[in-house]
């Protein structure tokens, strides 16, 4: 093929193009095979070699079958068989005119040897009689003749036609058969279908069963109502289920404890990894000797890892969660604060009265309302290669009129906007300034439509958490 196109010579382009396609359908290269048979067909219309489009079209017709493109095959079948039929059909055309032409040119053989007849009979008349009897043998002759010619000429083309006729039929029964076979196999792949869409159907009345499951382990409306504050949470999973919880109760000393969680992953393995730290944290929390959030998230760390087999320390093992937890004093207002990777922010009309060397606060102020974000330890709850160290835990006072926000990492992570990036921390921050004065329903009702308009018809890329209590 490579030393046939540096010459410049045409001949069996098209077909070495499609016996290369045949090779690699064979052996299971489709794509491969298309791109020949394609070539084959584009060099055959370029240089109207119809047999060869014919042959290309039905090569391509195997493919697109192979392929489970049913539809094209079909049209590729059909483009096969009108040039078949148009081949056929030239191959008559063209017997009929050779069959005319040599007709004619006999009539006109026998007319000219008429006119010389007759101009001989003028000139010499005393030979008339002769003349008339040799000229008239000489006709019956080339007629007997020419009738001979005639019925073996019409022999031979009723049997190529009857040969044409009975290949033709033959293509008829190949098609009625192939069609049977291209209609099992869209019947087969029908059922399969069928048969895919019960199992989806399957799945997700599971999962969504699982998910009311999830959602009747995580804290009510009535649990959050029996709390001393008004509170919010925005709760929105990627998928049906999330690995994103919270969670508030009382502890044994009178102290409410918050929490929000971000767990490796989303959908069913990360509603399966909440599970765990729901009831780690559920257990831990109702002992007596819980005394700040550093400490149970350094218990719930040490209860993660034995649970999920991670005593020997690979490093692979990244399974886990963030958290953040504050536990707030409902009589003095002093609250406690610890992050695994997540923060806390406190917004207040005024100042805050904060020192930073004895907290991490990152600190914003617009007009007359101040923001602060404390800010959590960079080490999972789970095994990571920090060890064991221990976590910080953040004292801050709150005031009446505060609101306190806890959430996860999946509203600032979303892709939106017209550059397509994230949505990031200091818009969230910027947000929370903007909402602080409103109703804690119109806070809500404004972060959910905030971010719904920020992704737009993108993707949710994760599951998304927010938690606001107005301090009373």
């Amino acid at each position: 093929l490579a030393i046939k196109e540096q010459i410049g010579d045409s001949i069996d382009i098209a077909p070495l193009y499609r016996y290369l396609g045949q090779i690699d359908m064979e052996e299971g290269k489709i794509t491969s095979a298309q791109e020949y048979f394609n070539q084959s067909l584009s060099f055959a219309h370029k240089h109207r070699l119809l047999p060869d489009i014919s042959e290309a079209y039905y090569s391509l017709s195997l493919v697109h079958q192979k392929q489970g493109d049913y539809k094209r095959s079909f049209d590729a079948y059909v483009s096969y068989t009108t040039y078949k039929d148009s081949l056929n059909s030239s191959d008559i055309a063209r017997l009929e005119m050779q069959y005319e032409f040599e007709k004619r040119e006999k009539e006109q053989e026998l007319l000219t040897k008429q006119r010389e007849a007759l101009q001989e009979a003028k000139l010499e008349r005393q030979r008339v009689v002769l003349v008339f009897f040799i000229v008239a043998f000489l006709l019956v002759g080339l007629l007997a003749g020419f009738i001979f010619y005639n019925y073996k000429e019409k022999q031979r083309t009723n049997q190529v036609l009857l040969k044409q006729n009975n290949e033709i039929t033959r293509q008829n029964r190949e098609i009625e058969s192939q069609k049977e076979e291209i209609e099992q196999q869209r019947d087969f792949v029908t059922k399969q279908r069928d048969q895919i869409a019960d199992q989806q159907r399957l799945i997700t009345d599971s999962i969504t069963y699982a998910s009311r499951i999830q959602s009747a382990v995580l804290p009510g409306e009535a649990m959050m109502n029996r709390l001393p504050w008004e509170s919010f949470v925005f709760y929105k999973p990627k998928n049906i289920v999330s690995g994103d919880f919270y969670w508030a109760t009382k502890l044994v000393d009178g102290r409410i404890l918050l929490a929000a969680a971000d767990c490796t992953g989303h959908g069913v393995p990360g509603a399966f990894m909440s599970m765990l730290g729901i009831t780690l944290l559920r257990e831990i929390s109702g002992k007596p000797e819980v005394t700040n959030p550093a400490d149970i998230l350094y218990k719930l760390r040490e209860m993660v890892i034995v649970s999920l087999n991670q005593q020997g320390g690979k490093v692979d093992q990244a399974d886990g969660m963030d958290m953040s937890i504050a536990i707030i004093n409902p009589d003095t207002l002093e609250m406690e604060f610890a992050g695994a990777y997540l923060s806390a922010i406190v917004v207040r009309s005024g100042e805050f009265n904060v020192s930073s060397d004895s907290i991490n606060p990152r600190i914003s102020q617009l007009n007359d309302i101040s923001l602060v974000e404390l800010r959590g330890n960079k080490m999972p709850i789970g095994h990571h290669v920090s060890g064991s160290q221990p976590f910080t835990n953040l004292n801050i006072t709150l005031s009446k009129g505060d609101m306190l926000y806890l959430f996860s990492d999946g509203y600032v992570d979303q892709f939106g906007g017209e550059r397509n990036i994230k949505f990031l921390l200091q818009n969230f921050r910027s947000l929370l300034m903007d909402v602080y004065p409103l109703e804690l329903n119109e806070q809500k009702q404004i972060i959910a439509n905030t971010i719904e308009e920020y992704k737009g018809n993108r993707k949710q890329v994760d599951d998304m958490l927010v938690m606001g209590v107005r301090i009373s």
